[in-house]
């Protein structure tokens, strides 16, 4: 259950932190929102097909190594390499949107029926506390 709760939390609160930093992203506000609804498409996609042919330990470590690669790549490149900025924040996304949508869906499937509504509550409490403090963590 704690495990559930701290990948949950993590999804839920970057998944939410990227979406309220946006607006410190260079370039068009409309446009990134424009690649930041692709990027999420994708990710809905890519992580429903990855957990109905792999594991979903396999797919939130995929989806985790495009999280920090982009994540990476964007703290350390992004004076050197400003054209790739929309890249490394497109990756970031669609990696931390799979994080996310793994999550909810790996709740229903860890835990017996009787207790799936139960564990999913508490998950879900759990990360939205949490995620009221990411506009705050996004303007410091």
């Amino acid at each position: 259950m704690w495990a559930a709760c701290l990948l949950y939390v993590e999804g839920t609160f970057n998944f939410y932190l990227l979406s309220f930093y946006m607006k410190y992203f260079p370039g068009n506000i409309f446009e990134n929102s424009l690649y930041f609804a692709a990027s999420d498409l994708c990710a809905f996609f890519l992580a429903g097909m990855l957990l109905h042919y792999t594991s979903m330990k396999l797919t939130l470590r995929l989806a985790s190594v495009a999280a920090l690669l982009g994540g990476f790549m964007y703290l350390f490149l992004e004076h050197s390499q400003p054209e790739l900025q929309p890249a490394m924040i497109i990756l970031s996304r669609l990696g931390q949107s799979m994080i996310f949508n793994t999550t909810l869906i790996s709740v229903n499937r860890l835990f017996p029926t009787l207790f799936i509504a139960n564990a999913y509550g508490i998950c879900n409490f759990c990360a939205h506390i949490i995620a009221c403090l990411a506009p705050f963590v996004a303007e410091i």
